[in-house]
């Protein structure tokens, strides 16, 4: 059945006159077993930001399993993340070409999408976020998914 779906500056979600938030918007997309993951995780909340070459998720600070990260982008232009061990070695890299903004949806867990996957092994990761692209990125913020 067809909606109108909205997005406000609250980043919330407005469908058939209720706000949702994108978490809870997607919960009727994804399956059960999934959602019943999601709520055993805590969630860090990306703040609006705008950068010319990267930004690290949380000023760098690592995450004990992440496994889902989305992420909103106000301006269209290729991007990436790329997944660090807490003693510095590259994990896993992902991007995204994003042609207009919008959300996108990042899975560490199943990672089809990671080289070189798949998948991340269980541990504790510092994240980064990259401008793939001439300008500058402009983020509206987002949040990751992960085990305290």
């Amino acid at each position: 059945m067809p909606f109108d779906l909205r997005v406000d500056s609250t980043n919330r979600f407005d469908r058939a006159g209720r706000n949702h938030t994108f978490r809870q918007y997607c919960s009727s997309l994804v399956p059960v077993w999934r959602l019943a993951i999601l709520e055993l995780m805590d969630t860090y909340t990306l703040k609006h930001s705008s950068f010319s070459h990267y930004i690290w998720i949380n000023k760098g600070d690592p995450f004990t399993n992440p496994d889902t990260l989305n992420i909103e982008m106000v301006t269209a232009g290729k991007y990436g993340i790329e997944i660090y061990s807490v003693d510095g070695r590259l994990a896993g890299k992902a991007e995204r070409p994003n042609a207009h903004g919008g959300w996108s949806s990042f899975y560490f867990r199943e990672g089809w999408e990671f080289s070189p996957g798949p998948g991340l092994p269980p541990g504790t990761y510092k994240i980064k976020i990259l401008n793939l692209s001439d300008g500058n990125c402009d983020l509206r913020g987002g949040d990751l998914d992960y085990n305290a």
